[in-house]
């Protein structure tokens, strides 16, 4: 880390790796780093914690599984898994306190990273199978309640009769407004609707679009 603070043009031809570790599969969400420890999950597999100055491993926790970046708060870890549930860890050990599925179990992939907003935990639905195979997915921004895991409301980007829209990144909070911001995909086929390819507003408390 010091190294990297210091690096100028005269010497970044001269930096080096500091420490590497195998996570152990294909790493795709940034590490988050808290205080002096970095957590990093490897897709589909587990969860590491590390040490920030020599990266010496902690914990490794199966537990917490991601293709995202995982969340924190008060000592709390949160990961949206490639299942299409979430999972609440105690940051120091890796211990999980709670799994979670979002309200009306849609299903999904979970390729965006939970935004903590408050009370609850906001993820964004997406399959990548669907989307290749024209299936009848349909996209969502799901909020589910930080203390313990319970669904608290789903709303689908497009109705019963399209597919598609899917939630492949993280929403956007506005706390003072209330609101979440999220991006949608293409649909998987006819009919095409105006939440498509959109930049859709939720109301946090109820989901309301």
């Amino acid at each position: 880390r010091r190294v990297l603070f210091r690096s100028t043009k005269a010497n970044a031809a001269s930096l080096d790796v500091l420490w590497q570790v195998d996570m152990g599969g294909n790493v795709y969400g940034a590490p988050l780093i808290i205080g002096n420890t970095v957590y990093a999950s490897s897709g589909g597999g587990s969860s590491k914690s590390l040490d920030l100055e020599t990266g010496t491993p902690g914990w490794t926790s199966a537990a917490l599984r991601t293709t995202g970046s995982l969340a924190y708060e008060n000592g709390v870890l949160y990961a949206y898994s490639i299942t299409g549930s979430v999972t609440a860890a105690d940051a120091m050990t890796g211990m999980m306190k709670w799994a979670g599925a979002p309200k009306g179990n849609p299903g999904g992939d979970g390729s965006s990273s939970p935004i903590i907003a408050g009370d609850v935990i906001l993820i964004g639905g997406s399959d990548g199978g669907s989307e290749i195979i024209g299936g009848r997915f349909r996209g969502f921004v799901a909020a589910i309640g930080k203390a313990d895991g319970q669904g608290v409301w789903t709303t689908f980007t497009v109705p019963e009769t399209a597919a598609g829209a899917s939630m492949w990144n993280s929403q956007a909070v506005d706390l003072e407004a209330g609101r979440a911001y999220g991006a949608t995909g293409n649909n998987h086929g006819a009919p095409n609707t105006d939440s498509s390819d959109a930049l859709v507003a939720f109301d946090l408390k109820t989901g309301e679009i």
